[in-house]
């Protein structure tokens, strides 16, 4: 609804409603079994409103507000545990109940904007502020239902059948939370408030300089943990702790010059401080797991109770809910829990860019651009319940080759847990990149852009979701989590190089002097296509077991190499389209589309297996005295997924 209440007020009011059901939604790929998955529903909500009030021709001020209300709960296709299945290191097949299925999360977002722009000579004043209150109802229960991992084919069938022994690999894993009594375990309401303050000044200096500068202020106060579990407080952890920052100053600054009197040639640069928020599932994961709302616990073979037997979960066969035991029931393993930091500040990133726009002739342009991007205090989870590793040799099985990597002790410093998952931010990253764009603006029949980028990210393993610990999460985690800096280098997002090519032919005009007839098979045509070629982006060579003894064998490397140290290959898609204008009338118009995604179907390999060794313990394997050794993986580097296989589509469009 839009309302002109008078020639000084408008008023906007807008109403969004969605109902969604996605089956299958849940989780997916191709080594899932369906019941590893379930349906994704969203109910979504939106009021927003508006009041833009104008005094007079030099001062404005525009009101905004909303209400919104998201919620998002995912459903479970089985009671069975999850069961990952590797071999050689590689996963083969996941079954059973995703690891936090059945889950929810609702959100209901109260916001108001207000922002004032006053003009003043050179001078076009901006001041806003913005205020968002979150209440967040968020039920997670990972690995509540339990989650098996097998390191081999051999232990998951020895699991269907224990009478044969098993298991043989003490690589093989189970893992289950548990809610503890008296308490909301995985149920969680991690509330935000937020708002932010801005001053903006847009100054032109002289005819040929534009001068912007501002500041801006952000603040985010997000609900505490509101439990300080006693022993890790006798250790020194303060599982209730959640440090605000209240120091966000962002300046901003940027500048246009044109150095000659024409238009056709603009320099422009900028730098500003932005600051980043803490997301949700970070302080609800630390809300939960303090070891008392909710007790994660592993077993392997060398604990007790033993590993049971799949589908048997530590409190015997799967049910509808899974939440059968007290966790003071359960003995024989230690509980994981996450805390923030004490020093934990909102991640800070540092922005600045320049760069030239020349015309060179008419309707073609060409422009040069670098942007940096540096980024501080980023968020990642990291074990702090490890003592220092040391210098371990292990040789390669069939060579003369020794690797050295760092072991951990099997001895926690604070032995009532097992690991210490910590919220921080320490985590850095660095973007240099450069953009050269070639344009030709519509114009005898044709219009093109090209884009050729070249840039490089380099940082040592940010992250913000690695929340659920011994499942996918933790190949997010670092490799060595008391020296997070040996994981230094190409980030995992790291593109060197991209070029896109971009066009449009109206073939229309051609037949303008043909007969009727003509015009009706011959005009009418357009050709457009689009062209993308970009660089594969990098993986580390894994070795496919804990190596290290950290309690993590997703993280492990080969010894010796460094982070993401090989390259997917090179992806290119040519995506072409034709249109057939039909004008009926002056009011009714028919388009015809024909068109095609990866018209030559060019492989583009989006996943590989990147286990390169296998660790052995076998003596005809390793050799006589020998106790471990690496074995290199037959099946490292071959593809396992491909993006964008060739598609032909037709459609149709009626105008009126």
């Amino acid at each position: 609804m839009d309302w002109n209440i008078n020639s000084k007020n408008l008023f906007t009011a807008r109403w969004n409603s969605q109902r969604f059901t996605g089956g299958g939604f849940e989780n997916g790929g191709a080594q899932n079994g369906f019941e590893h998955t379930g349906a994704s529903i969203v109910t979504t909500d939106t009021l927003a409103f508006g009041l833009t009030t104008t005094f007079s021709s030099s001062f404005i001020n525009v009101a905004r507000g909303s209400f919104v209300r998201d919620k998002e709960p995912g459903q479970a296709n089985s009671i069975n545990p999850e069961a990952t299945v590797r071999q050689t290191g590689a996963t083969v097949l996941t079954i059973g109940r995703n690891f936090f299925s059945p889950r929810e999360t609702t959100i209901k977002r109260g916001q108001w904007s207000d922002t004032v722009t006053w003009l003043r000579g050179r001078h076009a004043w901006k001041f806003g502020a913005d205020i968002i209150m979150d209440r967040i109802f968020n039920f997670f229960p990972g690995n509540f239902s339990g989650a098996f991992t097998f390191a081999s084919l051999d232990d998951f069938g020895r699991s269907l059948n224990p009478t044969v022994g098993f298991p043989v690999s003490s690589s093989s894993s189970f893992t289950q939370a548990f809610a503890g009594t008296g308490t909301t375990g995985p149920t969680t309401k991690p509330n935000i408030f937020e708002y932010s303050l801005f001053a903006l000044d847009e100054w032109r200096a002289t005819p040929r300089i534009i001068v912007n500068y501002g500041l801006r202020y952000d603040y985010q106060n997000t609900a505490k943990p509101s439990v300080s579990n006693p022993a890790a407080l006798a250790g020194g952890i303060n599982t209730a702790q959640l440090h605000t920052d209240r120091n966000n100053f962002g300046p901003r600054v940027g500048i246009a010059w044109k150095p000659f009197s024409h238009d056709r040639f603009v320099v422009r640069g900028g730098y500003g401080v932005y600051y980043g928020r803490t997301p949700s599932i970070m302080v609800g994961t630390a809300h939960s797991n303090n070891g008392l709302n909710v007790q994660t616990l592993t077993f392997r073979t060398t604990t007790t109770p033993v590993i049971p037997s799949y589908p048997n979960t530590i409190c015997g066969a799967p049910v509808a809910s899974p939440n059968c035991a007290a966790p003071g029931t359960v003995v024989g393993a230690s509980p994981n829990i996450f805390v923030f930091a004490p020093n934990y500040a909102q991640p800070l990133v540092q922005q600045w860019s320049g760069g030239i726009e020349y015309e060179f002739a008419h309707d073609f342009g060409i422009s040069v651009s670098y942007l940096g991007v540096r980024g501080y205090h980023l968020q990642r989870t990291r074990d702090i319940n490890l003592l220092p590793p040391t210098p371990t040799n292990i040789p390669i099985a069939g060579t003369t080759s020794v690797l050295t990597y760092q072991k951990f002790s099997s001895t926690r410093p604070l032995t009532s847990f097992a690991r210490i998952a910590q919220f921080e931010s320490t985590a850095n990253s660095l973007y240099n990149g450069m953009t050269v764009q070639l344009t030709k603006r519509f114009s005898k029949n044709y219009q093109f852009l090209a884009s050729y980028t070249v840039g490089k990210v380099t940082d040592d393993k940010p992250d913000a979701t690695a929340v659920v610990p011994f499942t996918f999460d933790d190949a997010k985690i670092v490799q060595n989590q008391i020296d997070p800096k040996t994981d230094r280098g190409p980030g995992d997002n790291d593109q060197r190089q991209r070029f896109v090519l971009s066009g449009v032919w109206d073939l229309n005009s051609y037949a303008s002097g043909l007969p009727s007839i003509g015009k009706a098979f011959l005009g009418g045509w357009e050709i457009s296509f689009i062209v993308t070629g970009q660089s594969g982006q990098p993986y580390s060579g894994a070795v496919g077991a804990d190596l290290n003894n950290d309690g993590n064998s997703r993280s492990d490397r080969t010894p010796g190499q460094t982070r993401n140290a090989f390259r997917l290959p090179n992806t290119v898609s040519v995506d072409p389209r034709i249109t057939k204008s039909i004008r009926i009338n002056e009011r009714w118009k028919i388009q015809l589309f024909g068109e095609a995604f990866n018209v030559f179907n060019h492989p583009n390999v989006s996943n590989v297996i990147t286990t390169q060794y296998t660790r052995s313990t076998s003596a005809a394997t390793c050799g006589v005295g020998v106790s471990e050794c690496l074995v290199s993986a037959t099946t490292f580097q071959r593809p396992t997924a491909t993006i964008g296989p060739r598609i032909l589509q037709i459609s149709a469009k009626i105008s009126f």
